[in-house]
């Protein structure tokens, strides 16, 4: 046997058993997020549609201590547990939760603030005193849940406008991938430099 054999099975014995002494928590490469609350497809559904693609999406009750939890979501955010949180008080199940997670360093999520939905009947007062709350919240690790943007957007048109440039921008992309041969119009290299979209030739 040579050389280059021996050393061939000695690293694949040595790579096999650093895999072996692994947790199988420590190899998982999705992305892990807890829901506060009851199994609800539509949810799931939403939260699948702003997630990268191999994100594990649980529900309370779903998990074991010793999982990894990358991101802590709750579905909606009451007015009453809203109040109660911004003086570092929870006074039901779910907001208790929460109150643990901020109080464990944990940053937690929110999908939707309950306070919104009275945009167009609430006082102006009160409505500014539930704004001021999500700015107390969001010092305390209690943040409206961000939707993941892609990191470049694909168009293989040949013809690049505004209108892809803008299109871009409204995914969140910071790049815009066209084919090499692609003409792009002065007003869309225009646009791409005043929003900060970085267009690639690489198509």
């Amino acid at each position: 046997m040579d050389i280059n054999a021996i050393a061939r099975i000695i690293a694949q014995e040595v790579v096999k058993q650093l895999h072996e002494e692994q947790p199988p928590e420590s190899r998982r490469v999705a992305h892990r997020i807890l829901v506060l609350g009851h199994r609800n497809p539509e949810l799931e559904r939403r939260l699948r549609a702003a997630c990268e693609p191999a994100t594990d999406i649980l529900f309370s009750g779903e998990t074991e201590p010793t999982q990894n939890v990358d991101r802590y979501v709750v579905p909606q955010l009451s007015c009453n547990d809203m109040a109660e949180l911004a003086t570092g008080r929870a006074a039901g199940a779910m907001a208790g939760e929460v109150l643990n997670l901020l109080l464990n360093g944990k940053n937690v999520e929110v999908l939707e603030f309950e306070y919104r939905t009275y945009s167009d009947s609430a006082a102006g007062p009160l409505y500014r005193l539930y704004e001021s709350y999500v700015e107390t919240l969001a010092g305390f690790g209690l943040t409206a849940f961000s939707v993941k943007k892609p990191d470049f957007v694909r168009c293989w048109e040949n013809l690049v406008t505004e209108k892809t440039i803008v299109d871009a921008e409204g995914q969140g992309a910071p790049v815009l991938q066209v084919p090499a041969a692609a003409k792009v119009t002065p007003l869309a290299g225009e646009i791409a430099r005043e929003l900060n979209i970085e267009i690639q030739r690489c198509l």
